[in-house]
């Protein structure tokens, strides 16, 4: 017999307010921990993190 019951999953979508810078915006977000929770100060936990962004050339500012 099927659950009646509906578990909503956390929301794990991040925005920035217009007008806001955007890189800087995003990566501090990521570096304290906002974004995806705390990486211990660890550098290489950042590679474990994948992000989505609004456009080509936001992607190749950020690499």
């Amino acid at each position: 017999m099927a659950s009646d019951r509906h578990i909503e999953a956390p929301s794990h979508v991040f925005t920035i307010t217009r007008g806001a810078p955007f890189l800087p915006t995003l990566v501090d977000a990521l570096l304290d921990g906002r974004l995806v929770g705390d990486l211990g100060g660890d550098p290489l936990a950042l590679a474990a993190v994948t992000i989505y962004l609004p456009t080509p050339g936001v992607a190749k500012e950020l690499a």
